[in-house]
């Protein structure tokens, strides 16, 4: 019983850092992959996968969201969805995008690899 109450507890303290924006879901096979924690920006090799993560903007005004892929081999996908799942952002040939926000509100950035094989970056201004 108390090793339940051990893994309950830590499934309950990955859930909060996920939705406070701390760290990144990752679901993916890779060769290679190196990211940052947050998964804001990552190089790999033969992945396939997706990671998520949750951000929230302190301030109401025009954000500036660069998204820079340099991929060799295979797709990278970014997208941006509000807290009802509707796409804000799905990425095409365009890589820099503005945006009114609104603050606090729960925003989940996606990035969808494919064998994919390169790095992307996200800026968030």
């Amino acid at each position: 019983m108390f090793y339940i109450i051990i893994l309950l507890i830590a499934f309950l303290a990955l859930y909060l850092l996920y939705e406070s924006g701390f760290i990144a879901l990752q679901n993916k096979r890779a060769m290679l992959f190196t990211a940052s924690i947050n998964g804001m920006k990552a190089k790999f090799g033969g992945c396939t996968g997706k990671i998520t993560r949750v951000v929230r903007f302190k301030e109401q005004k025009e954000y500036i969201i660069h998204f820079e892929r340099t991929v060799e081999k295979g797709s990278v996908r970014f997208c941006l969805y509000d807290g009802e799942n509707n796409a804000l952002i799905e990425s095409g040939e365009k890589e820099t995008y503005a945006l009114s926000l609104i603050p606090g509100k729960r925003y989940k950035i996606c990035i969808q690899l494919d064998k994919a094989t390169g790095s992307y970056h996200i800026d968030i201004a």
